[in-house]
């Protein structure tokens, strides 16, 4: 008997979790903020260099209901950038696998992890280097109706 509740304890906590868990699904629009981490001069420089080009750079991830991606990145340059793949959502996270990338198949995809804010109105990704810590901010691109 105990071990019947137990059971069913776990399936209710699981089901639980499972309801709280946000939609992610949708059009989501990002920015890149870079940090610096090193006070080296030469290191600094470029990190400005980095940050204006961040200024200039915007991003869209399309998370779709079948667990597929699609992530570019628009640079001012007009070279953008493609990613599509997988994700598996966990609880406040969200792990990318990019299995294509500008068109070509990746022999082995990196796995992207992604933290969904606790309000679910925010997505970041983080990489950190000694030099600099890149992050990748997105919202949810909710389109205004009647123009407002």
């Amino acid at each position: 008997m105990r071990r019947l509740v137990l059971v069913l304890s776990l399936a209710l906590a699981a089901c639980v979790v499972h309801a709280f868990a946000f939609d992610v699904t949708g059009q989501w629009k990002g920015v890149i903020v870079i940090e610096a981490k090193s006070m080296d001069s030469r290191t600094l420089q470029q990190i400005k260099a980095y940050q204006n080009a961040a200024k200039r750079t915007t991003l869209s991830l399309v998370l779709r209901p079948d667990k597929t991606f699609r992530a570019v990145v628009f640079n001012s340059n007009g070279r953008n950038m493609t990613m599509d793949g997988a994700y598996v959502q966990k609880d406040l996270k969200l792990e990318l696998k990019a299995t294509v990338a500008n068109g070509i198949k990746q022999k082995d995809p990196g796995l992207i992890t992604v933290v969904i804010s606790k309000d679910g109105k925010t997505l970041t990704a983080v990489q950190e280097d000694p030099a600099k810590r890149t992050k990748w901010v997105y919202t949810k691109d909710i389109p205004k109706k009647n123009g407002k």
